[in-house]
């Protein structure tokens, strides 16, 4: 998930990269790399190392809060399906 090549820069020849690299910058600068991606088991992992405790994957209509389905934090915008479908979401104590 770190990279610095832009990718639609990949199939390019060696000059045209390096332009390009100069004139719009490389994919961190375009925005389109993250630093760190965690998935169901790192990142619940990664927490309970860290001091939190009552880890638990849920899903966007879930959560120890009261009333939680009311407040449709990541709902989309007919409230009823989630806003984002590929996010996952964490709920855990510290």
């Amino acid at each position: 998930m770190v990279r610095r090549e832009s990718v639609g820069t990949r199939e390019f020849s060696p000059i045209r990269k390096k332009l390009e690299t100069l004139f719009i910058g490389d994919a961190r600068r375009r925005g389109e790399t993250h630093q760190w991606m965690y998935d169901r088991i790192n990142l619940p992992g990664l927490l309970r190392e860290v001091g939190f405790r009552d880890v638990t994957v849920v899903d966007y209509r879930t959560s120890r809060i009261p009333q939680w389905e009311q407040i449709g934090l990541d709902c989309a915008d007919d409230s009823t399906s989630e806003y984002k479908t590929d996010s996952m979401y964490v709920e855990c104590v510290k």
